[in-house]
């Protein structure tokens, strides 16, 4: 109580609040505080609130009306695990901003040694992919699953970081493809998207 670190107190099925009598003195306050209760026949519903309040008291990110939907829809298939692959859903997302990002170094190594044409060698992981065509999908990927990722308490934060280190990933591409488009005669941002044009890496 003296290092005034947040207090949530749960009432399990029914129980009341003790008063500041029935408490040691160093624990009265705690009589005062707003509780929530927690209930074995509505024990999802319950824990949902007591997620958010949880979220509201350390700052978390608001469901947005998107990931209230998705929730509302797909929730009753997962339930209570639905939390607990919260941090699966995160890693996903990590992998993906690692995978635009090393896709995206590559294609300026390529762009340097053979101007923006560079951009038509075969992604790293997949010799049937262009470049950009990689990175804009990991990126994408990892944008999604750190959106969706912001529900968890514990890996919100490295959810919002990595949907800004993918986004960020994903404006650098679409420089590239208007500087391809810019640059090089009768280019046409299509032309990133055809398999057909990939050429032998040096």
């Amino acid at each position: 109580m003296e290092s005034k670190l947040p207090i949530v107190p749960v009432l399990i099925d029914g129980a009341s609040m003790p008063t500041e009598s029935m408490l040691p003195a160093p624990l009265a306050s705690l009589s005062r505080l707003n509780a929530i209760d927690l209930r074995h026949t509505s024990f999802e519903r319950d824990l949902q609130a007591v997620s958010e309040h949880l979220g509201e008291i350390l700052g978390a990110a608001k469901a947005t009306r998107i990931e209230k939907g998705f929730m509302k829809v797909f929730g009753p298939f997962f339930g209570s695990s639905f939390a607990r692959i919260s941090g699966g859903i995160v890693g996903f997302s990590v992998v993906g901003a690692l995978w635009a990002l090393v896709e995206l170094a590559a294609a300026g190594i390529v762009v340097s040694q053979q101007g923006l044409r560079g951009l038509f060698t075969p992604s790293l992981s997949d010799p049937e992919m262009l470049r950009l065509q990689a990175v804009w999908t990991a990126a994408f990927g990892a944008f999604l699953f750190g959106f969706l990722g912001r529900r968890s308490i514990r890996w919100w934060r490295h959810a919002t970081v990595v949907m800004g280190v993918a986004l960020a990933e994903i404006i650098l591409a679409v420089l590239l493809a208007f500087a391809y488009v810019a640059q090089v005669p009768e280019a046409r941002i299509m032309d990133l998207f055809d398999n057909k044009k990939i050429t032998a890496a040096p």
